[in-house]
């Protein structure tokens, strides 16, 4: 059986948080227009079409305790076995990142 994986967001203020990341990180795609243009309609049309899918919100991604436990859940949906060393390094430096794209 094929596992459909989507990052939801529990609010609205997370989903603004989530623009704006897109339009600093990449401000040459015009992230922004394009989410509303096209990029959420898809999303939610996706959503409806793969009913039977599993989630991670985008709330759990921001505090490496609740990521890690989101990791794992998926991680045994797919079969795979990570490096949880590895996987925490990662989320550290993502974090990092963003908050330096964030504070800039």
């Amino acid at each position: 059986m094929v596992e459909y994986n989507f990052i939801k967001w529990r609010e609205e203020s997370s989903l603004a948080q989530l623009k704006l990341l897109a339009d600093k990180k990449r401000p040459d795609l015009s992230h922004v227009a394009q989410m509303e243009r096209i990029e959420l309609s898809t999303y939610a049309e996706l959503l409806k079409e793969f009913s039977q899918h599993s989630s991670i919100y985008w709330e759990d991604m921001l505090q490496l305790d609740s990521y890690l436990s989101e990791v794992t859940v998926l991680a045994e949906r797919l079969g795979l076995t990570l490096n949880y060393k590895l996987v925490e390094l990662l989320y550290n430096n993502w974090q990092q990142q963003t908050m330096e794209i964030l504070n800039a």
